[in-house]
């Protein structure tokens, strides 16, 4: 059931068609992206957390706005029984503690610091989530693309062994490109 709501959400397709369509269609694409995210949470295993609840930080600038997220923040997640929070960290600076980010999602803008990010990181369970081309070369481990007018997502597997997080195989199996085994 899951499975088939997340591969359901490959298929939603954005328009396009005109400039005066653009914003719309942003809005759109991260409404998706932030099911995507959603979804990735309940398809990835943590280790046992108590009540902690699961955060989502969000690094840079937000392409998201307020209310991609607002119908599952503060939600309790079915398959860790947690509770989901957002949070904006802004723009990133050394010395950030990006470890006590369950999901951290590093926007375009912080493109230049990918590298850094990553190694601020280091083995912690964070699942790292973009949407820019670099990102799984730089170490990302989930980058969220568009083919065509559907958002789908390249893994770098080797990036979430390191973290010792275990993805459900289906997330490998349902990826446009897999690098990293």
């Amino acid at each position: 059931m899951i499975l088939s709501v997340l591969l359901c959400l490959c298929l939603i397709p954005g328009s396009v068609a005109s400039a005066s369509d653009h914003d719309a269609f942003d809005e759109r694409e991260y409404k998706i992206k932030a099911a995507f995210i959603y979804n990735f949470i309940r398809f990835t295993k943590w280790p046992a957390a108590g009540e902690q609840p699961m955060v989502i930080s969000i690094l840079g600038e937000n392409p998201f706005g307020k209310s991609s997220f607002e119908t599952v923040e503060n939600k309790v997640m079915p398959t860790t029984k947690r509770k989901l929070i957002v949070k904006e960290l802004g723009e990133f600076t050394d010395g950030m503690d990006l470890k006590k980010s369950n999901v951290l999602f590093v926007s375009s803008s912080e493109k230049d610091n990918f590298k850094v990010i990553i190694k601020s990181i280091g083995n912690a369970r964070v699942l790292t989530v973009a949407d820019s081309d670099s990102f799984i070369t730089d170490g990302g481990m989930i980058n969220l693309v568009l083919k065509g007018r559907n958002v789908r997502w390249e893994l770098n597997a080797g990036a979430v062994k390191k973290s010792s997080l275990k993805l459900n195989s289906q997330l490998y199996r349902s990826a446009v490109k897999v690098v990293g085994n």
